[in-house]
């Protein structure tokens, strides 16, 4: 943990976007940050639009979105006060690590690992993987062959990419396994949660475009097509030649059928289960999932 003057966390912010101002003393020290429930004295602190501070936790940096009247020795005001509250922790907390490849980590000969490239403890990585710069992997995950990792990438823990998807053709009343020659494309910026498998695709490849975060414990299945800037959260599972298109938000323990689509920046909510396309721009519920409104400026600010 550092302490910066208040004016330097302003600068810091000011690499990530114009729309911050800072009032109050900006010759201040700030030290570390903590949350608004459990405040700890000289750190920096956000509030979500809305909220109630108790005037007597005596506030010393408090980031804020813009019009809203609360009261600290130094301001940060923005449009979104949760984006550089933790900018500005990245900071204060000096987050920064050596990339460390581990020890016990099995690396195949023909794989290319970029600069600065992370893999943790007992790790699998197989033949003809690609993993770009900047690119964390962490402890225990499995990277079959013929996957591409592009930059600045993070893969959690358990996680399993480039497996065998789950493919049969049945005969004579037993299921007979259908081959898979394709790999996994993932782009720059991707985020895979623990446990989360992608499967390989048949003959074309999976793709997760750039920008896409995937959570914990999702299921990615064979030649599912993710555009960029998706959001998959926790427990989703997205079926086989899905598609889901650039911007849309899939909410938790949300199924999709296979071979349907999601039109873009549409969101499916919370455990919807989806059996038909989903249009351009909706958001859809329940189960089976239906279009129940627009998705609105509001909706895309937060998801």
């Amino acid at each position: 943990m550092k302490s910066y003057r208040a004016v330097e966390v302003y600068e810091f912010l000011r690499k990530f976007g114009h729309d911050i101002y800072l009032v109050g003393d900006t010759e201040i020290e700030i030290k570390g940050v903590s949350s608004l429930e459990n405040y700890k004295n000289d750190s920096l602190t956000w509030i979500k639009p809305g909220h109630n501070i108790d005037e007597e936790q005596g506030i010393r940096a408090l980031v804020l979105s813009q019009g809203t009247n609360k009261t600290a020795d130094v301001m940060f005001y923005c449009d979104n006060p949760k984006f550089y509250f933790f900018k500005a922790a990245e900071l204060l907390m000096d987050t920064k690590r050596e990339p460390v490849i581990s020890s016990t980590a099995i690396i195949a000969k023909s794989a290319k690992l970029g600069d600065f490239v992370s893999i943790g403890h007992y790790s699998f990585i197989g033949e003809n993987v690609v993993i770009g710069d900047n690119t964390q992997i962490g402890s225990h995950v499995t990277i079959e062959e013929n996957v591409k990792i592009g930059d600045n990438c993070c893969i959690k823990s358990g996680a399993v990419i480039g497996g065998r998807g789950f493919g049969y053709s049945k005969v004579d009343g037993q299921y007979l396994p259908v081959s898979h020659f394709g790999g996994v494309i993932i782009g720059d910026y991707v985020d895979v949660g623990s446990n989360t498998c992608i499967d390989r695709g048949t003959l074309d490849d999976t793709i997760i475009e750039n920008g896409v975060k995937i959570d914990n414990l999702c299921h990615i299945a064979h030649n599912v097509l993710i555009k960029e800037n998706s959001c998959i959260v926790a427990n989703s599972t997205i079926g086989g030649s899905a598609k889901i298109d650039q911007g849309s938000y899939i909410g938790i323990s949300a199924s999709i059928q296979n071979q349907k689509s999601i039109g873009k920046g549409s969101l499916v909510g919370m455990g919807a289960v989806v059996t038909k396309d989903v249009p351009k721009g909706k958001v859809v519920a329940f189960s089976p999932a239906k279009v129940i409104r627009e998705r609105t400026k509001n909706d895309l600010k937060k998801y």
